[in-house]
């Protein structure tokens, strides 16, 4: 469902008016709502299909990026989805005649077999081989660019504020120090600290 949703939405943007009257450009927006109205899944075949139709209306590669791509693996996973896998599959091994391709990008937030590792050594197994059909692209920040990221996410405005409430109750700790260190003897503290939080 969600390559359909993708085809259907970029093919609406980028056909001219003229292309989006074709006959395949309506068998798909019809699928589409078929299956987003009425359960009916959508078969592979018709998948593949139009993204070679697609690709020589539009005469360009189509480009298909899937962020979270995980969250389908996941209930691939728990649902036995080995259409959506053989899917992948075929998106992969997809060879189209002419020069417009259609390239595939699926972001992760572990490795492709990750999300297998509940399924039995045989599915984990057929994972992997198809897992073998993409190029692995690791990225992983650095702690000190994960630092960055973080400060850079921190609304800095509240910094005063918040340094005056920690004086206050460094001050109001001093003259207390029989009492822990809590919200009660800092008036204000948990709103302070609150405000370090990203919105």
């Amino acid at each position: 469902m969600t390559l359909a949703r993708a085809l259907t939405d970029g093919a609406e943007r980028f056909l001219s008016k003229k292309q989006r009257k074709s006959d395949f450009f309506m068998r798909l927006v019809d699928e589409r709502y078929e299956a987003e109205y009425s359960g009916v899944k959508i078969k592979t075949k018709t998948i593949l299909d139009a993204l070679k139709e697609l690709t020589q209306l539009a005469k360009t590669h189509i480009l298909l990026v899937v962020d979270e791509l995980g969250k389908n693996l996941e209930y691939a996973a728990r649902h036995q989805g080995q259409e959506d896998l053989y899917l992948l599959q075929q998106i992969a091994e997809l060879e189209l005649k002419g020069e417009h391709q259609v390239y595939f990008i699926g972001l992760l937030h572990q490795s492709f077999g990750g999300y297998s590792d509940r399924l039995s050594v045989t599915e984990q197994n057929e994972w992997n081989k198809i897992q073998g059909r993409f190029e692995d692209i690791p990225f992983s920040e650095s702690p000190n660019q994960m630092t960055r990221l973080i400060g850079q996410v921190i609304d800095r405005t509240k910094a005063e504020p918040i340094e005056a409430v920690s004086i206050e109750c460094e001050l109001e700790r001093e003259k207390e120090a029989n009492l822990s260190f809590t919200s009660i003897n800092c008036p204000g503290f948990a709103d302070a600290l609150h405000s370090l939080c990203p919105e």
